[in-house]
């Protein structure tokens, strides 16, 4: 009861308990803001670095997922910066009435240093980025004075959210709907087509055509006339193959065919075969 009482005859103390209470909201609910954008910058770099890093595997689905982790991790970054604002205001409308009602009245002026000509002394607040002119002193004037100080700053913290967020849905659906591209096909070097007299143990070689994409593997195949094809697999950037225990005095067909990972590869088309013929 006192303490009303005390207030009721002593309104200065009530702005002051107001301003308290409303500049430890307005610190709070700000230092909160620039924090969450400093998270959603580390966040959003670890997801971004993670889809570069992911682009150079052979796992397709990686850049997907991230591409759309990062985007829901952005817009949840988003709507929370938005309630956080809303906050911010709140205070900094309370603080701005209580400044300019009880803290900073008309009979508060101050000069600038460097005061430009025919300019009348100016008065403001804590609240206040700009000074407001004596003569422009009205709530509604030092309420816009206000949002047209901090907007290019919220204009930068809302852009760069957007950003990150579009570039993130842009990465996914970009990455999704990606075609695979087809390797080239490995260039036959030996032994070359239509060759006669060939052993019955060779080597089969062939020139890699692919770099970057990278075949995961290569597939030979091979089959004598009449006959149905044998197939052999060959790593990643090989060249040759040893086949053995072949039939003698024989016609043989062999071709190559590079083979890619499915989700950012597909395999070559398979060339016309060669033929070779064994010797007797």
């Amino acid at each position: 009861m006192k303490l009303i009482e005390a207030i009721e005859t002593q309104p200065l103390e009530l702005a002051k308990c107001q301003h308290s209470y409303a500049w430890n909201l307005f610190d709070f609910h700000a230092k909160q803001r620039v924090s969450m954008f400093n998270y959603f910058l580390i966040i959003t770099g670890i997801f971004a670095n993670g889809i570069i890093v992911s682009w150079k595997t052979d796992i397709h689905w990686i850049p997907v997922g991230l591409g759309l982790l990062g985007t829901i991790t952005s817009l949840g970054f988003i709507l929370l910066d938005y309630r956080n604002k809303q906050l911010v205001e709140m205070a900094e409308d309370v603080l701005l009435k209580i400044e300019t009602d009880w803290l900073y009245t008309k009979d508060f002026k101050v000069n600038r240093k460097e005061k430009p000509k025919d300019k009348e002394p100016i008065q403001g607040g804590f609240m206040l980025r700009e000074y407001v002119h004596e003569q422009e002193r009205d709530n509604k004037n030092i309420l816009k004075n206000l949002k047209e100080d901090t907007i290019k700053h919220k204009v930068v913290i809302r852009s760069i959210e957007s950003l990150v967020l579009l570039g993130f849905l842009i990465s996914s659906v970009f990455a999704y709907f990606k075609q695979p591209a087809n390797l080239n096909v490995p260039a036959q070097v030996a032994p070359i087509n239509d060759s006669a007299d060939q052993q019955t143990t060779l080597t089969l070689q062939w020139q890699d055509t692919n770099g970057i994409p990278q075949e995961i593997g290569n597939i030979i195949r091979l089959k004598s006339e009449g006959g149905s094809y044998s197939y052999f697999s060959t790593a990643a950037d090989s060249t040759s193959y040893l086949i053995s225990n072949l039939a003698k005095d024989k016609n043989y067909y062999w071709s190559i065919q590079a083979k890619g990972n499915g989700s950012l590869t597909k395999d070559s088309f398979w060339p016309p075969d060669w033929r070779f013929t064994t010797a007797k």
